[in-house]
C-alpha cells in the first residue's frame, strides 16, 4: 500500500471520529451553564450528560478501529462527516432567537382569552405567600386564578397586542415547554393600565399590580391592572422558557 492509499484510509477513519467528538463537545457546551434549556426540558439533561459520553466513547472506538475495516474513500467519509456536524452549525446558528408574538396560537392558554379554561382546576407547586406582594409566574397566573384573584401580583413577560388589543391593554405571555421547543407553547394573562400602550411587541417587562376580573369589551376578564412597569432585558436563552 503506498503512503497516499495509507494516508487517505487513516484520513477516512479519523472523519467520523471527529464528527462525533465535535457531538460530544457540542453537548457539553449545551450542558454548560444549563444552555440546553432554549430548546430542551430540564428533566432531560441526564439523557444529554450520556449523549455527550456514548459520543466521545464511539470517538475513541472509531479512531482505534483498524485500517483496513474502512471501505469507503475519502471524499465519501469527508460528506458523510459534513452532514453529521452540519446539525451543530444550525445548533449555534439559532442559538439566542427565541419563540415570540409571531408564535402565538390557537393553542394558547391564556386567562381571559381563551374559551373554555377552566382557571381553578390545576394546582402548580410554587409556594405563594398569603400575603403582600405575590411574586409568581405566568404559570401560576394561568394555573391558579381564582386562589390569586384580588392578590396584588408581580410577573414577568413579553408584550403582545395579538388580536388587535386597545392601547391600554396587553397581553402579557411566555412559552412552556413540556419536551422540547418543538412542542412550545404560549401562555400568558391580559393586563391593562396606564403607560401600557407605550410597550413595544415582544419587550420584556414585569408588571406589578392587583390580579381581578376586568371588563374587556362587555366581557369578564382576569387581568392585571399594572401599577408599576419595568422594562427589563431579554433573559438568556436558557432563562427564557417556562417548564412543567
Amino acid at each position: 500500500m503506498s503512503r497516499t492509499e495509507a494516508f487517505g484510509k487513516a484520513a477516512a477513519r479519523a472523519v467520523p471520529a471527529v464528527a462525533l467528538a465535535a457531538w460530544s463537545g457540542a453537548i457539553i457546551w449545551l450542558l454548560d451553564g444549563d444552555r440546553y434549556q432554549a430548546f430542551l426540558q430540564p428533566k432531560l439533561k441526564p439523557l444529554l450528560a450520556a449523549g455527550a459520553l456514548l459520543s466521545a466513547l464511539f470517538a475513541a472506538s472509531t479512531l482505534r478501529a483498524r485500517a483496513h475495516g474502512v471501505s469507503s474513500g475519502l471524499g465519501r467519509a469527508l460528506l458523510k462527516g459534513v452532514m453529521l456536524v452540519l446539525p451543530i452549525a444550525f445548533l449555534w446558528a439559532v442559538y439566542g432567537e427565541s419563540l415570540g408574538s409571531h408564535a402565538l396560537s390557537k393553542r394558547a392558554h391564556i386567562i381571559g382569552r381563551t374559551p373554555g379554561i377552566d382557571s381553578g382546576t390545576q394546582q402548580s407547586s410554587a409556594q405563594i405567600p398569603a400575603a403582600g406582594t405575590a411574586a409568581v409566574s405566568l404559570l401560576d397566573l394561568t394555573d391558579r386564578a381564582s386562589e390569586l384573584l384580588g392578590r396584588t401580583v408581580s410577573v414577568e413577560g413579553m408584550v403582545s397586542r395579538a388580536g388587535g388589543l386597545p392601547g391600554d391593554w396587553i397581553l402579557l405571555f411566555r412559552f412552556r415547554i413540556v419536551c422540547c421547543a418543538a412542542d412550545a407553547v404560549p401562555v400568558g394573562v391580559m393586563a391593562r393600565g396606564k403607560g401600557l400602550e407605550a410597550l413595544k411587541e415582544d419587550a420584556w417587562v414585569r408588571i406589578e399590580g392587583r390580579f381581578e376580573n376586568a371588563d374587556f369589551e362587555g366581557e369578564t376578564t382576569p387581568a392585571v391592572t399594572a401599577e408599576k412597569i419595568e422594562m427589563l432585558s431579554p433573559p438568556p436563552p436558557e432563562k427564557r422558557y417556562l417548564f412543567k
